[in-house]
């Protein structure tokens, strides 16, 4: 009994040691939550941060199931820089540290605007 408490224990020291703390900033974009699938079938811990509080929430629920060790959520307006300080306090006080991170935030230009503009210059 002594030997498999050893071994058992020895198992959840490797466990911890490989299981990664992501922070992943614009979690509701495609390309993070494809990631997000990938380590949460790892088991690894993740942070989801984005704008839309209900798709990050279904997000969240998804990657538990796919067997992510620990999913929590921050919502913020990642355009708004003042609080961008906050969301690092935030995700650093859910993950205790920060293994990687995924920033898969940014703001499309209106594609016909850039067409035209695009257009212009080349004639």
């Amino acid at each position: 009994n002594m030997v498999r408490l050893e071994s058992l224990v020895r198992a959840i020291k490797t466990l911890r040691i490989s299981m990664k703390r992501i922070l992943i900033i614009g979690a509701t974009s495609a390309i993070a939550e494809h990631c997000a699938r990938i380590w949460a079938a790892r088991g690894d811990a993740l942070h989801l941060v984005a704008r839309n509080e209900q798709h990050v929430q279904v997000n969240s629920s998804d990657l538990k199931v796919r067997g992510a060790s620990e999913v929590t959520t921050y919502c913020t307006d990642l355009n708004d820089k003042d609080k961008h300080e906050k969301l690092l306090d935030v995700a650093y006080d859910a993950l205790g540290s920060v293994d990687i991170v995924l920033i898969a935030h940014g703001t499309l230009s209106n594609q016909k605007s850039c067409e035209l503009k695009c257009a212009r210059n080349t004639s």
